[in-house]
């Protein structure tokens, strides 16, 4: 819960550790943009590094953590030439290169892009829209990949959050997860 404090800045309260935030709204909400465009091409390396995973699994016969743990120092690029490898398809090829190039876009280039931290409020603007068209395009990377798997049948697994404490799955948008978080 953030609070407002006499600085003008917000007080973060999170367990039992209070977290000073003394930067402007826009940050804020530029912070925010791109913690969840991280996220979302985070989620994307994961799915490649699985499934690089579950390839070696099947050839080398290697249990699951081994396999995983091969592959976990690599970068985005170099688990999209490892997945061209394996799947040997152009199409998914290009398609993989062009999610790296998009990604390190947004790490690398994008807050010298707008000249962060002195940007316009027009900048700012222009910021966020770039962000989401980009969480936008993962999204979709991530339906495409997913989709080219089953088309292929390198994957007929449906991955299901689930509630540690119940055991019950999660379904997004309907289940609140906070009591995941109580100790």
């Amino acid at each position: 819960m953030a609070k407002n404090t006499q600085k003008g800045g917000s007080l973060l309260i999170v367990g039992d550790v209070a977290i000073s935030l003394d930067i402007e709204d826009s940050d804020h909400v530029l912070f925010f943009c791109l913690g969840g465009a991280l996220t979302d091409i985070q989620v994307f390396e994961t799915t490649l590094l699985i499934h690089l995973a579950i390839f070696r699994m099947n050839k080398k016969n290697e249990d699951f953590l081994s396999a995983r743990n091969t592959n976990i120092d690599k970068t985005l690029g170099q688990l999209a030439r490892l997945f061209i490898d394996v799947v040997k398809d152009n199409e998914i090829g290009k398609f993989l290169l062009e999610v790296r190039d998009r990604r390190n876009f947004i790490v690398h280039e994008i807050l010298r892009k707008y000249g962060w931290p002195i940007m316009s409020k027009k900048d700012y603007l222009k910021c966020y829209e770039e962000i989401n068209e980009f969480r936008d395009f993962i999204n979709q990377a991530n339906m495409k990949l997913g989709e080219f798997l089953n088309s292929q049948h390198f994957s007929n697994a449906i991955s299901i959050a689930t509630n540690p404490k119940t055991g019950k799955p999660y379904t997004p948008g309907r289940d609140d997860l906070t009591d995941l978080f109580e100790e």
